[in-house]
């Protein structure tokens, strides 16, 4: 098998360095125009190949597509392959607009990405506060300037709105304590919204959604904090590290917080797009539709 991926970025090699353990990929291809994108060692590598322009002929019967370069190229790259059968995944944002949504019509080879529907200790999170009744769910997602990720520095995309960016991250985030994007009774209603800063709120399914988004913190922070009448329930996955499981006292109100340990999202994610397993409902391409869909309704008049 091989897999050919569209892009030469950070996310490009953080794909390339999970999707290499997985024995059945024989080759790779990389499609990028960025001059100074090496993969370390594997640069001199005969089954990993870098390529400036594409042909079609690289394209097997076996071969799988991951599209994870600029947004605003997605449906570009995407109208050089449609006419082919070969999976394909799609990293997020899906596509700039509405419009180009007929491209995956009725397509069951396209694929979104939607990394931390892998994630062990969010699953477990939102297991257990099935039975709490929460009233109030806080997303906070910060990142940090200039930020090294395994090595290399995270760049943002500064052409595009930061809350566009990340918004299909945030449904799923809010999906794990019942949110219900396709809700036609969900309430919007908008605090702050700026390119790189947003503070917003849902209603949805009786809960209060408050999502507060940054692009230029000093430090990186990903923590849900859900509450019901009497308690408080934390997890916080701003780091890949263990976080021991406390309950404290705050403002007469015990909050519960829950331990994480990174259970390797991608990996599974992409182990899963290839093999086509029982997990690969999580990928697919309606919650990207329905992602960009909830966006337009809420932003597309900012």
């Amino acid at each position: 098998m091989e897999l050919i991926i569209f892009g030469g970025g950070r996310w490009a090699k953080e794909i390339y360095n999970e999707a290499k353990r997985i024995k059945k990929i024989k080759k790779f291809f990389f499609l990028t125009k960025n001059k100074n994108f090496l993969i370390n060692s594997d640069k001199t590598n005969s089954n990993t190949i870098v390529l400036k322009k594409f042909t079609k002929n690289i394209i097997k019967k076996n071969s799988k597509i991951i599209i994870c370069n600029k947004v605003e190229n997605h449906n570009k790259i995407l109208k050089k392959i449609i006419s082919f059968k070969n999976d394909i995944l799609i990293e997020k944002p899906l596509f700039l607009n509405i419009k180009s949504l007929t491209l995956v019509k009725n397509k069951k080879n396209i694929y979104f990405s939607n990394i931390f529907a892998f994630d062990k200790c969010l699953i477990l999170f939102a297991k257990k506060l099935k039975r709490k009744k929460i009233i109030k769910s806080e997303i906070i997602w910060h990142d940090k300037k200039n930020e090294f990720r395994r090595g290399i520095c995270k760049t943002h995309n500064y052409k595009i709105n930061y809350t566009f960016d990340i918004f299909s991250h945030l449904i799923t985030l809010a999906k794990f304590t019942g949110f219900n994007e396709l809700d036609p009774k969900n309430n919007f209603n908008i605090k702050i919204f700026k390119k790189n800063f947003s503070i917003f709120q849902i209603f949805s399914n009786n809960i209060t959604y408050i999502f507060k988004v940054n692009r230029g913190d000093s430090q990186r922070k990903r923590l849900i904090r859900c509450s019901n009448n009497s308690k408080m329930y934390e997890i916080n996955f701003s780091k890949n590290i263990i976080i021991n499981k406390k309950k404290i006292s705050f403002k007469f109100t015990k909050i519960h917080r829950f331990s994480y340990k990174t259970s390797e999202n991608l990996y599974r994610m992409i182990k899963s797009f290839i093999f086509k397993d029982n997990n690969l409902k999580n990928l697919s391409i309606e919650n990207g539709i329905n992602s960009l869909k909830l966006y337009n309704k809420f932003f597309r008049k900012l």
